[in-house]
């Protein structure tokens, strides 16, 4: 068995001792050891840049919750959402700094949108930034409101789609997941250990043996 298998297996082992203890992302940091796995909230500036640099990538994908999974739900307006996105909007601008170019984001709902926010705020002073919409299927805001409709289009004509699928099917976000994991230098998740598209988004990118980079919600 290769050491990439040995290596995915033993994280799953450790996935499913969080689930049945309830631990954090933030006691996680104590479990993982692995060079290629960070925690944005334990670094110093110099540590996070060291990290990012030593990638040598120049990609990067998000994953993460949607608002029902987040601490402030839907309320962004609320202090802790806003500090939430200035972290995220901190961390991309030293992403770009380090050398990453291209952001790719699948564009749901919570984590992904606030992702091409900062992306695309950080694209206005280093114009060489890329954001890229990974979208699984063309109908994808086909139930949310209209304020959300509005707003998606709106980063849709800021960025570069990518339809991973033209039409919705059962699977269409498991494979739009995959294909941002596959093409990334880097993983970044807003990850805190819930059952779901994001955990089996981490999941995947342990047993492809990616970089990733947790930041708390």
């Amino acid at each position: 068995m290769s050491n990439i298998c040995l290596t995915y297996f033993f994280f799953c082992a450790i996935f499913m001792i969080y689930e049945e203890k309830g631990m954090s992302v933030e006691i996680q940091e104590n479990i993982f050891k692995s060079s290629n796995i960070a925690f944005f909230e334990k670094m110093s500036k110099s540590e996070l840049e060291t990290f990012l640099k030593n990638i040598g990538g120049k990609t990067i994908c998000f994953t993460g919750h949607r608002p029902n999974h987040l601490p402030w739900g839907y309320n962004e307006d609320c202090d802790m959402c806003k500090e939430f996105k200035a972290k995220l909007l901190n961390l991309v601008a030293v992403c770009a700094k380090c050398g990453f170019e291209t952001f790719i984001s699948g564009v749901a709902l919570g984590f992904d949108t606030f992702a091409c926010d900062s992306v695309l705020a950080v694209k206005n002073k280093v114009p060489n930034v890329d954001l890229v919409l990974a979208i699984p299927c063309k109908n994808q805001p086909e139930k949310w409101g209209e304020v959300d409709k509005q707003r998606y289009n709106d980063i849709l004509s800021r960025a570069n789609p990518v339809f991973v699928s033209t039409n919705y099917y059962q699977g269409c976000f498991i494979k739009r997941n995959h294909f941002m994991v596959d093409k990334a230098d880097l993983v970044i998740a807003c990850f805190d250990n819930q059952k779901g598209g994001t955990k089996s988004t981490v999941d995947y990118a342990l047993k492809k043996n990616k970089n990733i980079l947790f930041i708390k919600p």
